[in-house]
């Protein structure tokens, strides 16, 4: 840590470098950009950045593209490109990553890599305060108040967010559903623009019962196809069948979920909470590999083995409290309030002018992880979106990775049958 502390510290000089820079000189175009690298920076940052490693040197770079580019409105630094910067060096990032970095809503199969929102918990409508709640208001210990889904969603959308997470479960698929109309009607984002996710709640399972629920999704949802559905969990708690009765109900069910994809109810299907037993057995019998895992994943529970395999296997991955997860009960359960005091996440943010929670999306992001975070206000929302204008540097990414406990908040799903 101390370590990277003092070359991050690098970092920050050749940005303070850059940016006075401009600030003097005020390039207006690219050639005006490469004129001012080769007549002031060759003889001082080329210089420094001959002493750092051509990967550290790279990513330093990287990060200065998007100073110049946020200053002059014309730089864009691209790797397939080739576009020459510092004496004529060439950069090595992705067009989509560039991409991605700019809009937060790059495309790779079908589920965005970008921050959804996640509306588990959220009420269709906000609950009224309570004699306790206006106390707290009055002497300053009152937290955001509560609010509906329907104003989370509102928040979302203004945000930029186009990704929206529920579940039948979570019981706010109406209010879901109103307000992403009313958005709609409004011409604040179009049904195109929309990615939306819901879940077949376990009460569901089974062939017929799920093709009943999509249609009461859908219904409450008020839209004619999903974009993607999940299977929320491989088994009932309450219950314990045998493992070869698990083993059916999950396949009609998969069965149905396929039908309800050919009959163009559902764009994708895929699975929540699927380990890797469970996951290595619905690849055996499934005519319609899942698209998608949602699962738990943070930096207190990496789940690095289980990731990997949904990678090899070509399906996505959706992780749900990325930011540690209070499992309901508020602040000082679970990790969130932990994850956000750790010295090593602190210290990450403070480098790149970020907070706590943005460095654990950003982390996500980058692992190829599409988070959906829960936020109760429009600040935080917002906040949790902007996280598409750095990069966290693989030294980052192995100190973030590292924190790994293998620390359950919501249900260790190899524990079902």
């Amino acid at each position: 840590s101390k370590c990277l502390l003092h070359i991050r510290s690098l970092d920050q000089i050749l940005i303070s470098i850059t940016a006075e820079m401009i600030r003097r000189f005020q390039p207006r175009t690219l050639s005006d950009c490469r004129g001012l690298s080769a007549k002031h920076f060759n003889c001082s940052v080329l210089l420094v950045l001959a002493v750092v490693c051509c990967e550290r040197a790279l990513n330093v770079t990287h990060r200065l593209g998007f100073v110049l580019h946020r200053a002059t409105r014309v730089v864009h630094l691209d790797a397939r490109q080739k576009v020459g910067f510092w004496g004529g060096g060439v950069l090595t990032r992705e067009k989509s990553r560039c991409q991605a970095l700019e809009s937060g809503r790059q495309v790779s199969g079908p589920l965005p890599l970008t921050v959804g929102v996640g509306t588990c918990l959220v009420p269709n409508e906000a609950p009224q305060p309570s004699f306790l709640d206006s106390l707290g208001g009055v002497f300053g210990m009152g937290a955001a108040a509560p609010c509906g889904v329907g104003e989370q969603i509102g928040w979302s959308l203004q945000s930029g967010y186009r990704l929206v997470d529920t579940a039948q479960r979570y019981e706010n698929e109406a209010g879901i559903g109103d307000a992403l109309a009313k958005a709609m009607a409004a011409g604040t984002v179009s049904r195109e623009e929309l990615f939306v996710t819901t879940k077949v709640w376990v009460e569901a399972m089974g062939y017929e019962q799920t093709l009943r629920s999509i249609d009461k999704s859908l219904a409450k949802l008020r839209l004619s196809y999903v974009d993607l559905l999940l299977l929320h969990w491989p088994g009932d708690f309450g219950q314990t069948p045998s493992l070869k009765q698990c083993r059916e109900t999950r396949l009609y069910t998969w069965r149905a979920m396929e039908q309800a994809m050919k009959d163009g109810r559902v764009r994708n299907i895929g699975v929540a909470n699927f380990g890797k037993r469970h996951l290595l057995e619905l690849l055996e019998f499934a005519e319609v590999r899942p698209a998608v895992n949602q699962f738990e994943v943070h930096p207190f529970n990496t789940r690095t083995e289980l990731v990997e395999l949904c990678q090899r296997e070509g399906i996505q991955v959706m992780g749900y409290s990325p930011l540690g997860g209070r499992n309901g009960g508020g602040p000082g359960t679970g990790v969130t309030d932990e994850l956000l005091q750790h010295p090593t996440l602190t210290l990450i943010a403070a480098n790149h002018g970020k907070t706590s929670a943005q460095v654990m999306l950003r982390w996500q992001i980058q692992r190829g992880i599409t988070p959906i975070p829960k936020a109760s206000s429009s600040e935080r929302l917002a906040e949790n979106f902007n996280v598409f204008d750095f990069d966290l540097l693989s030294e980052e990414m192995a100190l973030i990775g590292a924190l790994d406990r293998g620390a359950f908040v919501v249900f260790d799903d190899e524990e079902l049958p």
